[in-house]
C-alpha cells in the first residue's frame, strides 16, 4: 500500500502542476516553429512562480486547482464514493471558481447557474457546450477508484454529466479510467494507452478512431517532425470544441514518450488550453511515475494548493480496505457446503437461485389481489391466500420480467459492473412493450428514440416500476450494500424519479445485506435503515411520515410488535398507508413488516405479503426475495417450485448460475488482484 500512495500522491501533484504550468510564463507551440526550436524549449527553465498577470475583468484562463480541490472536497466530504448530487451540491455551493472571472470557465459558470436554478444534477450537462475543462477534476475520480478503470469509466462519465454532455463525459470517463489504471503496481505506459483505447472502442468508437487516428498520423515522424506536426495542428479549431479531448493528446505522447515523464507534461503545457492538457497528462504521469520523477519540483505555492487534496490519500486507501472485507463475505457464500447445499451446489448459487425464484412466486401468488383491500380479501378468502392461485402467473409477471433484463445485463457485462447503458441495450433487444404498463412503454419508447437511457426515466410516472426489479443490483454488489444503493440509483433513472429510485435503491442494499452468509431478516431491514435518506421526501402531496427512513423505521416498529402476517394489517393500514397503493415507499414498507414477522421464511412472508393486499404482487415478491436471498432456494416450498413451467425453472436455474459463476470467478478475482 505504500507505493500506492507514492502513486496517489505523484498524481495529485501532476494534476495541480500540470494545469498550473498553463498559467505561468512558458513555451508554447503558438511562439514556436520548427523541430529544433521547440527541442530547445523542452529544456527550458520554467519559473512555477512566474504567473502570467491578465488584466482585471479580461481573464480568459485560469489553472483548474480550483476545479480539482472541489472534486476532492465533495470525497472527503462522503468519505467515500459520491454521485452526481454530491458533486453537483458541493459545485453549486462553490465561491472558488467564480472569484477567477475566467472566461473559459464558461461551462462551468453556466453549470452552477443551473444548479442553482433548479435542474437535477444528473440531467444538469444534457445540452452543454462541450469544453474539456471537467478532464482536470477526473484525476480525483480515478484516485478513488485506483485499479478499476471499468468503475473510474462509469463513474467519470455520470459525475462529469453534471457539467457536460457526450463527447465530452467521454473525455472524462476515459481520463478517470486512464489514471485508475496508471495506479496499478508495474503499470506502463503502453498498459494505459491499451486500456484507454479499448475501453474506447467499446464505449465511444468516435472517441476510439479519433485518438487512432492521431497515434497514427505522428508515427510517421521523427522527432522533429512531431514537434512542428503539433505546432501546425495546434490550435483550437471552429472544427473542435476547447481543451477537445485531452485524453487523445495524453495517449498521443504516452505512445511516443512514455518513458520520459518531463516530457512528456511539458510538451502538453505546450499546446492550447495548456490548464486543461498539462493537469490531464500530468495526473498519468505522476499515477505511473510518482512526483519524484515529474522532473519540476512543486514551489511552496504549488505545495500549498496540493495540500488540502491530499487526504484522499486516505479515502482511496480506506476503500481498498473495505473491499477486503467484502471478499471475506464473498469467499464464505463461495464455498462448497454440502450441510447448506445437499445438491453439490455453494451458498452464493442458492442464494442467487432463492432470490429470482422466491420472488418470481411471491409476485405470481399476490397478482391476483392486487389494488384490493385485506378485508375484501378476507371476505373472498376467509382463510386467507396460501398459495399460487393461478400458476400461469409465474411466467407472465411484469416484475419477474423487467429483473431479468436486469441480470442479463449483468451477464452481458461478464464480472463488471452495470449501467443503465447496459440496462437499456437490454431491455431495446428483450421488451415486448405491449405486455408492460404505461410508465415502462414510455421508457421503452424514449429509449428507442435515442434518450440517454441514464436519464429517461426523469420524466415518468411514479409507479413503483423500479423497486419491483432492482434486486440483481443488490445480488451483484453481494454483502457491499453502499455500492448497491449506489449503482440502484443510477440504474433505476432508466424507467423512474423521484421515491422510487430512493425505494429501489434502499430495496438493492437491503438485498446486498441479504447475500451474507450470516443475514437475518433484522440485518436486511438494518441495512435497509442505514441507507435511507433521512431527509424529507419531496412529493405532491403531505407526509406526516415525511423521511424514507422514518417510515420505514415506523413499519419495522409495528412489525416488532406482531408474530402473525395477518394481525398486523390493521395497524399498517391505520399508521402507513400513502395516497395510493402503488406508492414505492409504503410496498417497501410493508415489504419489510412481513420480512420481519416471518423470520426470513419464504412462504410465510409471501402469505403475509399477498394478504395484505394494495399493491400484494410486489410486496409479497419483494418479501419472498429478501427471504429467499437470506436462506436460499431450499427454503422455497417444494410444491410452489413444482408449479413453475419447466422450461422457465430451468431458464432461471441457468441465469443462477451464470451470475453466482460472474460473481465468484470473475468478480472476486478483479477485486483480488486489486489487493496485490
Amino acid at each position: 500500500m505504500e507505493n500506492l500512495k507514492q502513486k496517489i500522491e505523484g498524481c495529485l501533484t501532476g494534476a495541480i502542476m500540470g494545469t498550473e504550468l498553463g498559467s505561468v510564463h512558458a513555451p508554447r507551440f503558438g511562439g514556436l516553429g520548427s523541430g529544433p526550436q521547440i527541442r530547445a524549449a523542452l529544456d527550458e527553465k520554467i519559473d512555477l512562480d512566474n504567473v502570467i498577470i491578465q488584466p482585471k475583468s479580461a481573464v480568459w484562463s485560469s489553472s483548474l486547482a480550483p476545479l480539482i480541490q472541489l472534486m476532492a472536497s465533495a470525497y472527503l466530504k462522503k468519505q467515500g464514493r459520491i454521485v452526481p448530487e454530491d458533486f453537483g451540491a458541493a459545485l453549486a455551493a462553490d465561491e472558488s471558481l467564480a472569484k477567477t472571472e475566467t472566461f473559459w470557465f464558461l461551462d462551468l459558470y453556466s453549470a452552477i447557474e443551473r444548479l442553482r436554478e433548479g435542474v437535477p444534477a444528473r440531467i444538469n450537462g444534457i445540452g452543454a457546450c462541450p469544453d474539456g475543462n471537467m478532464c482536470a477534476a477526473m484525476a480525483i475520480v480515478g484516485i478513488y477508484h485506483a485499479k478499476d478503470p471499468e468503475c473510474a469509466y462509469m463513474d467519470g462519465d455520470e459525475i462529469s454529466s453534471v457539467v457536460q454532455r457526450s463527447p465530452a463525459t467521454v473525455w472524462a470517463a476515459l481520463t478517470a479510467a486512464a489514471v485508475a489504471e496508471a495506479l496499478n503496481e508495474g503499470c506502463t505506459a503502453a498498459k494505459v494507452v491499451k486500456t484507454v483505447t479499448d475501453m474506447a472502442f467499446k464505449y465511444c468508437k468516435d472517441v476510439y478512431y479519433e485518438i487512432m487516428k492521431l497515434i497514427k498520423d505522428m508515427q510517421r515522424f521523427d522527432d522533429d517532425g512531431f514537434y512542428e506536426y503539433c505546432a501546425l495542428t495546434n490550435c483550437d479549431s471552429f472544427r473542435e470544441y476547447r481543451g477537445h479531448n485531452p485524453v487523445a493528446n495524453a495517449m498521443l505522447l504516452l505512445s511516443r514518450f512514455g518513458d520520459s515523464p518531463e516530457k512528456m507534461l511539458r510538451l502538453a503545457n505546450m499546446k492550447s488550453s495548456p490548464e486543461i492538457h498539462a493537469s490531464v497528462m500530468g495526473a498519468i504521469v505522476g499515477a505511473l511515475y510518482g512526483r519524484d520523477k515529474l522532473g519540476l519540483a512543486p514551489t511552496k505555492r504549488i505545495e500549498a494548493l496540493i495540500s488540502p487534496v491530499l487526504p484522499l490519500v486516505d479515502v482511496a486507501l480506506d476503500k481498498l480496505k473495505e473491499e477486503k472485507r467484502i471478499i471475506v463475505e464473498l469467499e464464505k457464500i463461495s464455498k462448497i457446503s454440502s450441510e447448506i447445499c445437499p445438491d453439490g451446489q455453494n451458498l452464493l448459487y442458492s442464494k442467487v437461485l432463492g432470490c429470482i425464484l422466491a420472488g418470481a412466486i411471491g409476485n405470481a401468488m399476490g397478482s391476483p389481489v392486487e389494488g384490493r383491500q385485506y378485508p375484501d380479501i378476507d371476505r373472498q378468502y376467509p382463510d386467507g391466500v396460501k398459495t399460487v392461485l393461478e400458476p400461469w402467473r409465474l411466467e407472465a409477471e411484469d416484475d419477474n420480467q423487467v429483473a431479468m433484463m436486469l441480470y442479463e445485463a449483468y451477464i452481458s457485462r461478464e464480472g463488471l459492473p452495470a449501467g443503465a447503458r447496459d440496462y437499456g441495450e437490454q431491455w431495446k433487444r428483450s421488451m415486448d412493450k405491449d405486455m408492460f404498463f404505461y410508465c415502462l412503454r414510455n421508457t421503452y419508447d424514449l429509449l428507442n428514440s435515442g434518450m440517454d437511457p441514464r436519464i429517461c426515466g426523469q420524466w415518468n410516472l411514479v409507479t413503483g416500476s423500479s423497486v419491483m426489479c432492482l434486486e440483481p443490483a443488490g445480488v451483484y454488489h453481494a454483502a457491499d450494500p453502499k455500492n448497491a444503493y449506489i449503482d440502484a440509483t443510477a440504474l433505476s433513472y432508466l424507467n423512474q424519479r423521484g421515491l422510487d429510485v430512493t425505494a429501489a435503491a434502499i430495496l438493492a442494499a437491503a438485498t446486498a445485506e441479504a447475500m451474507r452468509k450470516d443475514a437475518t431478516a433484522e440485518s436486511v431491514v438494518g441495512a435497509a435503515l442505514d441507507a435511507a435518506p433521512k431527509t424529507k421526501m419531496v412529493t405532491f402531496d403531505r407526509r406526516k411520515i415525511d423521511t424514507p427512513y422514518d417510515y420505514i423505521s415506523r413499519c419495522a416498529e409495528i412489525a416488532g410488535k406482531y408474530d402473525d402476517v395477518f394481525a398486523v394489517r390493521g395497524e399498517l393500514y391505520e399508521q402507513c398507508l400513502y395516497y395510493h397503493c402503488i406508492d414505492p415507499l409504503e410496498l417497501l414498507g410493508f415489504s419489510f413488516a412481513m420480512l420481519l414477522i416471518s423470520k426470513g421464511d419464504v412462504r410465510t412472508a409471501a402469505i403475509g405479503g399477498t394478504n395484505i393486499g394494495r399493491d400484494s404482487d410486489t410486496i409479497a415478491g419483494r418479501a419472498a426475495m429478501l427471504a429467499g436471498t437470506i436462506s436460499g432456494y431450499q427454503n422455497i416450498p417444494a410444491e410452489w417450485v413444482d408449479m413453475v413451467n419447466k422450461n422457465s425453472l430451468k431458464k432461471i436455474q441457468a441465469n443462477a448460475r451464470k451470475i453466482a459463476d460472474l460473481i465468484e470467478n470473475k468478480k472476486l478475482v478483479l477485486m483480488k488482484n486489486r489487493q496485490t
